[in-house]
């Protein structure tokens, strides 16, 4: 899994396992890496037999079958913010912002199994 102390899916992951009363037990047994991608290809490549990762990410191997998910109450929204910022944005700012909340890239997200955005 991602690091534990940097790393937002090593985060959620060790905040699931704490919920779920497991960390004390798995804690020096986990291997922590640079990013969730670097977990994934561990279990991809066989060197791990589990791993802590999104599940989206998971879902862009057919090769790595999801064994389960955490409950949503077990670790903290995962969310990724967006802004645009600067008291003048530029044009293509706001377009591209405009083209996020589009129905058409919810709908793209959605596909790949992303919840909707907030407003």
């Amino acid at each position: 899994m991602g690091l534990v102390t940097a790393v937002p899916a090593g985060e959620y992951g060790k905040a699931a396992l704490e919920y779920l009363e497991l960390w004390d037990d798995l804690r020096d047994q986990v291997v922590q890496v640079d990013n969730v991608r670097a977990a994934l290809t561990l279990v991809h490549l066989g060197e791990t037999r589990l791993g802590v990762v999104y599940a989206t990410d998971a879902a862009s191997l057919a090769e790595v079958h999801l064994v389960g998910l955490f409950p949503s109450e077990s670790h903290p929204r995962i969310e990724y913010p967006v802004a645009v910022i600067g008291q003048s944005p530029s044009d293509a700012a706001l377009e591209f912002l405009a083209f996020l909340r589009s129905d058409v890239t919810k709908s793209r997200l959605k596909q790949f199994g992303f919840l909707p955005a907030n407003p």
